[in-house]
């Protein structure tokens, strides 16, 4: 359950290019998709990690916001937290309506 007081931090949920050339490659910029979602960024835990290590492999921080069911958030899109740009790897949906998220994610380098 999430509580006010942990989402410290401001992402801009990111939407990738519509576009690809020839060999499928995404060509353009990232579009923002939602502007200014509260969330809770934290590093996973070394059990966390583990087992989380076990299906995707560069994940390394959980974020946890509130989501807006009529725009959801998939793995396709990426989160932007100032300059540092996150890969999601997962989203989990933790009541099942697409307002309470979960996002285990990878920092792009």
């Amino acid at each position: 359950m999430l509580r006010g007081g942990e989402l410290r931090h401001r992402c801009d949920v990111m939407a990738p290019p519509k576009t690809g050339d020839s060999l499928g490659q995404e060509v353009g910029n990232d579009a923002p998709y939602i502007r200014g979602v509260p969330c809770s960024i934290e590093q996973l835990s070394g059990r966390e990690a583990e087992a989380a290590h076990q299906t995707f492999g560069a994940v390394s921080l959980k974020v946890a916001m509130y989501g807006d069911p009529r725009k959801p958030i998939t793995i396709r899109h990426r989160l932007k937290v100032g300059e540092r740009i996150l890969e999601i790897a997962d989203v989990k949906d933790v009541n099942q309506n697409g307002q309470e998220l979960e996002l285990l994610c990878g920092e792009r380098t």
